[in-house]
């Protein structure tokens, strides 16, 4: 009985044991037991080993799985259950990842931010994985295209030492390097010649700013004044200018004595036979002389 009774002890513990390792590794996979899911499909060129089953990502969270994979002639339709409250957009981006190096492939999924919904109609497009397959043809490329590089940088290092290698060019670069050391050494001679005369003209250039600023300050106030005066003329001018036009207003209307004498005709005759009257009474004083019939004593 002991012994019948300590079988059953064991065999409940290996069956909890075997509960608990079965619920941690779904838990660490993320499975949930009724996580309400929806079905979308993606359509790939490649799917790089993925298989049924595999996890689903969505910004790196376990949000769905694998459920179904169909292969078709121009492409790869996989079917995948995600959870409720993932929403996808129409600038969804999805592709194949391997986020353990010794893991398995996931589908990655990054939902967009349009704003716009994407149809559950239309399949989704996504991006192949870049795995050891991918890497080792891009590598074979690669070769390629370094070997032409290196061919063509053989080519040029042969077509340098032969332009080196004459002789006739190796004698012009070595005068044109001559003729370069002389002309640099002929300027640094003509720099320190001139050394003297550029601080000369630079103490002189300084001297006459000194001299300029001195002589504008010690003017300042007198262009001040003289400005100010200006203004004052200007007003002056401007109010005899306005007197001058009212006094040629007056004339303009036949008022004063001025305005008159241009105007009234009448006035203008007058004046004009007074003075021919006067006129003929000077000629007559020069005729004739001033002739008095004054008595001084009665007679």
């Amino acid at each position: 009985m002991n012994k019948r009774g300590a079988e059953i002890r064991v065999g409940i513990t290996l069956l909890v044991a075997l509960i608990v390792l079965v619920g941690g590794i779904m838990w660490g996979k993320g499975y949930k037991i009724k996580a309400e899911r929806y079905p979308r499909v993606i359509h790939f060129s490649t799917i790089s080993g993925l298989e049924t089953g595999a996890r689903v990502l969505v910004n790196g969270v376990n949000k769905g799985k694998v459920d179904d994979i169909n292969l078709y002639p121009d492409h790869v339709e996989v079917r995948i259950q995600l959870d409720k409250d993932v929403i996808l957009y129409n600038d969804a981006k999805i592709f194949i990842d391997s986020p353990e190096l010794m893991g398995g492939k996931v589908i990655s999924i990054f939902p967009g931010s349009s704003g716009i919904h994407a149809s559950p109609e239309v399949p989704l497009k996504g991006s192949p994985a870049v795995g050891m397959t991918e890497l080792m043809a891009m590598a074979g490329d690669m070769r390629d295209d370094v070997q032409d590089l290196l061919v063509n940088l053989n080519t040029t290092l042969i077509s340098i030492n032969e332009t080196i290698g004459d002789p006739k060019v190796r004698e012009n670069l070595q005068s044109s390097l001559k003729h370069l050391d002389q002309a640099s050494q002929k300027l640094d001679r003509l720099i320190e010649e001139s050394s003297p005369h550029i601080a000369s003209a630079a103490t002189v250039l300084d001297s006459t700013v000194r001299k300029a600023k001195s002589l504008i300050t010690e003017h300042e106030q007198t262009a001040v004044q003289t400005l100010d005066n200006l203004s004052t003329v200007s007003v002056d001018l401007k109010e005899a200018i306005r007197d001058l036009k009212d006094i040629t207003a007056t004339v303009k209307s036949g008022e004063g004595t001025l305005g008159k004498l241009v105007y009234e005709e009448t006035l203008y005759q007058r004046i004009d036979s007074t003075l021919v009257h006067v006129d003929s009474l000077i000629a007559k004083f020069q005729r004739e002389g001033v002739q008095t019939k004054i008595h001084l004593f009665g007679k």
